[in-house]
């Protein structure tokens, strides 16, 4: 490590101490900032014995290696790579959705040790917060998440956890992650040697840059037993000295060598050495071409096996790019293109399955979504055989680097619903039948449904609490209230995919310039983690509608600010997007007994320029405080015509709620916990469903509609008897209910009973088995009670 670096960064550091920036957003405290200087000295200083220390624990290399693709960069995932050995997870950007897409590649993020961005704009970190809401703490430094070049991603997690969960508020990033410094230029374990290679930016890129290359270590050698047999070596530490390339002598004095009992490398069929390129504009070339890291491919020393091209469209096709990939004998490797060009493929076959099951059912309120007119079905593997060196590929294709991969481990996907679990037990079909004609019949011959009154129609984009599902994504809901006019009511992770997977390429730019606000009911990760790719993907629509940019209305507690404010400063702009309208005080801190003079109308708050009675179809919109941790707020919004409707967002039975949304139209309430949770919901200040019907009932609501499911219902929650008569149902991911149809809800209670029959008895089960155990452990403690000394019993 040369002393000039650290003697400069010493320099900047002294610079920076005790310096504060202000802007228009307030006084920001630039703690993390004035320190970076001095960090990144203690990173360079400490990561060398950290390396040192890593080399005396390394493991042997590993005997299977896999290039797996996350994302293509087509439309609903952005680029992104894995590397898989058999002892660790090497990630390249963490986009949105990140979390619901490695469910189907079978990725534990609470296994992926090592994590790489290329470039820091939204489509590359748009998955952090939820990542790292995934990593708990771990004191074995081992163990922890290391980020590569990836400046101050530990000030940014520590000011973000307080914000977006309160579970980890209190835990230091500095826990979960470590922080390896570009200065290093590159990191070595017992699979890579793995290098840095900077991008200097030109005017037209955005933010810092690096690509990245892997250089797989050699394989260990196998053990020959014939050879083992003959040397007659006597039972000890011998074996693993030698296979690592050891030479030992044994005790009776012989020494032997690596050659004396191992089988020659063969490495005909490895190949490690990968390059993952992310170029925005034609003069970064220049700096990949000065990289020392690159001279042995260019000089024909060292091949290329895969090159990952996450490249724009037209600096990939340029002359200057094609000439550089000359220089490096890309000819010779694997080209691998996920910058977008490639079509769609879907990333969750789940969502497929279960509209196309609740569509079959009822197609007025579960329309299909924009690709299940074709189904399409791939495999991992599909890509693999493909004999051309340059090629666009589907996601999850997966690439040999060493090993071979067994069966058990390909992942297939398929968009069609035969090839699902979804299916009504033949025990039940026939009643099923029956009530499904019956339901029908009454659809045909009902004259609401063909009145034309459809606003304002709801689409639910997520009914999942805290973390999403194969069939569930967190919580979103966009309300239509004209044609031109919609609003988004939270935006949970993927709110963006949910958005598109619905509405297809074709309709999601006219979908995202109309969308006027996004009202944020707090600002916990599962309900706004969503919003920063839906202020880019917007910003994005109207470019190329070639139409002046309106910023988008954004309302919420100090909080969700405060979330805006973390992006802002460590990451991407944003505040030249929005417009921020607080729904409340600065202070967090909230008198309960005081809530009633909090409530906030905020049309009169949002500026005249933006909000037009006419234009929104809304006549009034209250923010109303809830019960839940920190400041909370549901919404009351009132149209032209005097229709009144009400989401609650998180909080347990909130009575200021009941009164200011008074003979709604419909209730959208949050219903996380079964009844018997009762005292889990108390205790997170979350509701049971029993409890979130009765608020419908206290505010003579006309119909009430659950969601916000904890996620140990995979595809749908309990359905209790209560429901039928109280105008109450369920909701589903990509459920559109417009005005006139709200009586449908709770007639497909029973229906869904049968559909679901098989999930439900299963979700029965296992409230039996924890209501036995609790029964259980009661009859212990009592026991122990009446069995305990007189002086050691419970008082």
């Amino acid at each position: 490590m040369p002393n000039e670096n650290i003697s400069s960064i010493k320099s900047k550091d002294n610079f920076y101490k005790n310096t504060t920036q202000k802007g228009n957003y307030g006084k920001v405290e630039l703690e993390e900032k004035s320190n970076f200087s001095s960090k990144k000295l203690q990173n360079l200083e400490d990561t060398q014995s950290k390396e040192e220390a890593i080399k005396k624990t390394m493991d042997p290399p590993p005997s299977k290696i896999f290039l797996e693709i996350l994302g293509n960069g087509s439309y609903n995932l952005s680029s992104s790579v894995v590397v898989r050995t058999e002892r660790n997870v090497y990630l390249i950007n963490v986009p949105e959705g990140l979390l619901r897409s490695s469910q189907h590649s079978r990725i534990k993020t609470t296994v992926i040790k090592d994590v790489f961005v290329t470039r820091f704009n939204i489509n590359n970190i748009g998955g952090l917060p939820g990542f790292f809401i995934t990593k708990e703490p771990i004191d074995n430094p081992d163990f922890k998440t290391r980020f590569h070049c990836v400046p101050n991603v530990l000030g940014f997690s520590n000011a973000l956890r307080p914000i977006s969960d309160e579970n980890y508020g209190k835990t230091k990033a500095s826990k979960s992650f470590v922080e390896i410094p570009p200065e290093k230029e590159k990191f070595k374990d017992e699979a890579f040697d793995i290098k840095y290679l900077p991008i200097i930016n030109s005017n037209k890129s955005t933010g810092a840059s690096y690509c990245f290359l892997f250089e797989g270590t050699l394989p260990q050698r196998k053990v020959d037993v014939n050879k083992l047999l003959e040397s007659n070596i006597p039972s000890g530490p011998w074996l693993t000295k030698l296979k690592n390339g050891e030479t030992v002598t044994l005790e009776d004095g012989r020494i032997i060598k690596p050659d004396d009992i191992l089988f020659e490398l063969d490495l005909t069929n490895d190949k490690t050495n990968l390059l993952i390129l992310d170029v925005e504009s034609i003069d970064e070339i220049e700096s990949l071409r000065n990289s020392p890291h690159l001279l042995p491919y260019k000089n024909n020393k060292k091949n290329l096996h895969y090159v990952v091209h996450m490249v724009q469209e037209d600096v990939y096709k340029s002359n200057e790019y094609k000439r550089f990939m000359d220089e490096i004998y890309c000819n010779n490797a694997k080209n691998i293109i996920i910058n977008g060009s490639a079509s769609f493929y879907p990333t969750n076959s789940g969502i497929y399955h279960i509209t196309q099951y609740n569509n079959l059912i009822c197609p007025e309120l579960y329309p299909l979504l924009h690709h299940c007119k074709d189904p399409i079905s791939f495999t991992c593997d599909d890509d693999i055989t493909r004999e051309e060196n340059y090629l666009t590929v589907k996601p999850f294709a997966r690439f040999t680097m060493r090993g071979v991969p067994t069966s058990d481990d390909t992942m297939e996907l398929s968009t069609c619903i035969s090839s699902s679990n979804f299916i009504v037990p033949p025990n039940e079909k026939e009643k099923f039948n029956e009530l499904l004609t019956e339901f029908k019949n009454e659809c045909e011959n009902d004259p609401l449904l063909k009145n034309g009154d459809i606003y304002p129609e709801i689409t639910i984009l997520g009914t999942s609490s805290a973390v999403p599902s194969k069939y569930r994504n967190v919580s979103s809901y966009l309300l239509r209230t004209s044609e031109k006019s919609l609003f988004l009511i939270d935006t949970g992770e993927s709110t963006y995919s949910q958005l598109f997977n619905l509405y297809g390429p074709h309709q999601i730019d006219e979908i995202l310039i109309n969308i006027k606000a996004c009202f944020m009911t707090h600002s916990h990760q599962d309900h706004i983690n969503g919003l920063c790719n839906i202020l880019f993907k917007r910003k994005e629509a109207f470019e190329r509608k070639n139409i002046p940019y309106v910023p988008l209305v954004v309302t919420g507690p100090w909080s969700v600010k405060k979330y805006i404010i973390t992006y802002h400063t460590f990451f991407t702009k944003l505040f030249d997007l929005i417009e921020f309208v607080p729904t409340g005080h600065k202070s967090d801190e909230v008198d309960i007994s005081k809530l009633d003079t909090l409530t906030v109308n905020m049309e009169e708050r949002i500026p005249s320029h933006l909000y037009n009675v006419k234009d929104w179809n809304l006549a009034s919109i209250k923010a109303v405080p809830v019960k839940h941790v920190g400041f909370c707020n549901g919404y009351v919004f009132t149209d032209t015509n005097g229709r009144r409707f009400v989401f609650s967002g998180d909080t347990m039975p909130c009575e200021l709620l009941i009164k200011e949304g008074e003979n709604a139209d419909f209730l959208i309430h949050e219903a996380t916990f079964e009844d018997y949770h009762k005292d889990e919901a108390s205790r997170k200040r979350h509701s049971t469903m029993e409890q979130a019907v009765t608020v419908g009932e206290k505010m003579c609501a006309r119909y009430t509609l659950l969601t916000h499911f904890s996620a140990r219902y995979h595809k749908v929650p309990p359905l209790p008897l209560y429901l039928d008569k109280k105008n109450v149902g369920i909701a589903f991911d990509f459920m559109t209910i417009k005005f006139n149809q709200w009586h449908l809800v709770p007639k497909l209670n029973k229906i869904f009973r049968l559909a679901y029959a098989i999930e439900l008895f299963d979700v029965d089960s296992k409230v039996q088995q924890r209501v036995l155990a609790a029964g259980i452990e009661q009859i212990k403690r009592k026991i122990e009670e009446e069995n305990a000394i007189p002086s050691k019993k419970i008082c």
